[in-house]
């Protein structure tokens, strides 16, 4: 089977690293990493944008993800969020991964609910209120069940 895991930590800085390095599970793993560090991001700042840019190599203008929420002329008070695959406009690497026969997976990656070109997700959404549950969520953001109970039960 081929791998590849693709790791992005929100909000981290080249200035981390070797603090990051020092931790058990990733200095196992330094020897077979590719890193890059120094990223310039896109404008806007944001997570959800610069997630998806990074994941489809395409600016906000052509992917389509400006903020983390969606954001229409006229709308206000608390706009939803851009959970799901929907609100990007392109294809990205789960896609190319996924069409050169890679088995993919996502956990907490922005814009990734109901990725077609995920086969094992847990995305970056949960309870919607208080009546919500996490299973609930899991599912409308297209979580299978094998991964649900993995997740749940351990």
């Amino acid at each position: 089977m081929k791998k590849l895991i693709v790791i992005s930590a929100d909000a981290m800085v080249d200035a981390d690293l070797p603090l990051l390095f020092e931790q058990p599970v990733f200095k196992d793993i330094m020897p077979r990493l590719s890193l890059m560090e120094k990223v310039r991001t896109i404008y806007p700042t944001v997570t959800y944008p610069a997630h998806t840019s990074m994941a489809s190599g395409a600016y906000p203008d052509r992917h389509g993800v400006t903020s983390n929420e969606e954001r229409e002329p006229g709308m206000t008070g608390v706009l939803p969020w851009c959970w799901f695959h929907r609100s990007s406009k392109v294809k990205d690497i789960f896609d190319a991964a996924h069409e050169a026969g890679y088995t993919t997976g996502a956990v907490y990656w922005p814009v990734t609910g109901n990725h077609p070109g995920i086969d094992y997700l847990i995305d970056e959404y949960w309870p919607q209120d208080e009546n919500d549950t996490l299973i609930e969520a899991f599912r409308r953001a297209g979580s299978s069940e094998e991964v649900i109970k993995k997740v749940i039960e351990g």
